[in-house]
Formats: C-alpha cells, sequence, structure tokens
C-alpha cells in the first residue's frame, strides 16, 4: 500500500520540510544490515532480481509529475502494492562517477550504456558499489555492499575485497572520477502483479551538487532539481502489469524518460566546466 498522503507539494526549499515528512514517520536506516538483508528480496529492484531470475528482461519508466499527479497515482495504486520494509519514506544519497570529457553524460563509447556509483540509505554506516546498465530498453544492476569506512580506501585504489574487485577494476578502466552527488527522499511500494515482481518509487526533494571527492557529504550548497515535482519510477519484469498502465493513463500528463543524473548535470552546467584534474 503506497502512502499518497506523503506526496506533499512543498518542495520550494532546498531540504525537505517538517510538515511535508513528518520525522516520526521518517525511518532514517541505520542497521549495517539493514538494506542488503531486510525484508523480501521481493521488495528489490526487479533490475536487482533478474540476476537471479534465469534473466527475465526488466524495465524502468520514468516519469516527472506534479505532485498532484504524483498523489493521485498513489491513490491509484493503493491496495495493489505494499510499503517498502525500509520505511514509509527514507533518505537516499548517491555519487557519480564520470570521465573527464564527460563520456557517461554524453553516453560515448563504453559509457554509452552504464554508469557507476556510490549509494547510501540515510545515515546507514553501509554504502552499495553499484552499477546499472541499459541496453536496448533492458535494465541491470550490479551492486556490492561495503561499510561506509572503507570509502577511504577505495578513494587511494587500495585492495578492499574480491567482491569489490569489479567496481575499482571498472573505475580504473574506464578513468571514472567522482563528479556530481545526488540526493532525495524516496518513497517506494513493491508486490507481484501477473505473476512478477514490480516496484514503485516515488523520489521527492531532489537535489544535486558537484562532487569531487569520495565522499557523499556535501562539498558546497546544494541546488534543488525538480521544484514542485516528483519523479516517479516504475520497475518491472517482463511487460508492465495492467494495473499499472492503467493507473498512468489516468493519472494527467507527466514528462517521460527523466534521468535524475544527467538532468543534475544541465542545472549545475558540470559538463561546461573544465574537469578537476585527478591524480
Amino acid at each position: 500500500m503506497i502512502h499518497s498522503s506523503r506526496i506533499n507539494g512543498n518542495l520550494a526549499a532546498g531540504s525537505p520540510s517538517s510538515e511535508a515528512f513528518p520525522l516520526a514517520e521518517t525511518r532514517i536506516p541505520s542497521d549495517p544490515g539493514l538494506f542488503p538483508k531486510a525484508g523480501s528480496p521481493d521488495s528489490l529492484s526487479p533490475a536487482l532480481q533478474t540476476r537471479n531470475l534465469h534473466s527475465l528482461p526488466a524495465y524502468e519508466l520514468k516519469f516527472v509529475m506534479s505532485t498532484g499527479g504524483a498523489r493521485q497515482l498513489a491513490d491509484l495504486l493503493q491496495g495493489s502494492l505494499q510499503t517498502d520494509p525500509h520505511g514509509p519514506v527514507y533518505g537516499v544519497s548517491t555519487l557519480y562517477f564520470e570521465t573527464p570529457a564527460w563520456d557517461v553524460f554524453h553516453r560515448q563509447g563504453v559509457h554509452r550504456e552504464s554508469k557507476l556509483r556510490l549509494r547510501r540509505y540515510g545515515d546507514s554506516p553501509v554504502v552499495f558499489l553499484e552499477q546499472k546498465t541499459k541496453v536496448s530498453g533492458s535494465v541491470s544492476k550490479r551492486r556490492t555492499a561495503i561499510p561506509l569506512h572503507r570509502l577511504a580506501d577505495l578513494s587511494q585504489n587500495r585492495h578492499v575485497s574480491q567482491e569489490c574487485d569489479w567496481f575499482q577494476q571498472t573505475l580504473t578502466a574506464g578513468a571514472l572520477r567522482p563528479a556530481c552527488r545526488l540526493s532525495y527522499l524516496r518513497q517506494a511500494s513493491f508486490g507481484t502483479l501477473e505473476g512478477h515482481p514490480v516496484r514503485v518509487t516515488f523520489d521527492h526533494s531532489i537535489t544535486a551538487v558537484r562532487q569531487s571527492e569520495w565522499s557523499l557529504e556535501e562539498e558546497c550548497p546544494p541546488v534543488l532539481l525538480f521544484p514542485d515535482s516528483v519523479v516517479v519510477e516504475v520497475k518491472y519484469l517482463v511487460a508492465l502489469p495492467t494495473i499499472v498502465k492503467s493507473a498512468l493513463q489516468a493519472c494527467p500528463a507527466a514528462k517521460a524518460g527523466c534521468s535524475k543524473y544527467r538532468h543534475a548535470v544541465r542545472v549545475l552546467q558540470l559538463a561546461d566546466q573544465e574537469p578537476t584534474s585527478h591524480a
């Protein structure tokens, strides 16, 4: 069940208002094992589940909706999906990596179809090393969890563990370095519809900042990216369930195909700046 009442229109400030997201109802994970293990595997993004489901294709649809439209979608899906076990609302911080020529942003060469990133939920001492790949519309994700304090080792290219080797090798081979950090509040729900998993997320109060260091802390004041709007993502396997499709069609018109990272680079004009030199 989606808590549609928590999609609030007050997004004008750089940080979420207490009226929009009451602190008593906002769950900030702090258990080191919470996100790797909590809840049913069905609550994971289908793009992560597909690695264990005989390579069934996973897809994502993205929309920028008015808060009213997002609230309406939440109401229509109420009863079909259940609340994410990590809480009705939780914080997400993501550090994206780029080449000096911004090849990920420009979709050039080997970076055309994938992004490398670090992700942290709330104030958890666990960080995820992630690679998101999109080929012909199909999405897959790979991720490895490490303790937050091991970021210092990664930043110095020191060996962390065998499980992290793929991430470090991809960074080195792609000449990737920290470039941009996004933060937002997420409300998520999931379920099984028509025999396949589906997950719907509502991202609010999305901010971005240039980030040249291996840190999920702010280097300078962030910029609000989507004032008075919510980024909605629908993630599913094989085919979009009829219930979700009908709900989307019943909602007010929304802009489709939004990349939060690329929008952040444009708003911050990062690709127009000289890249920071990194050893």
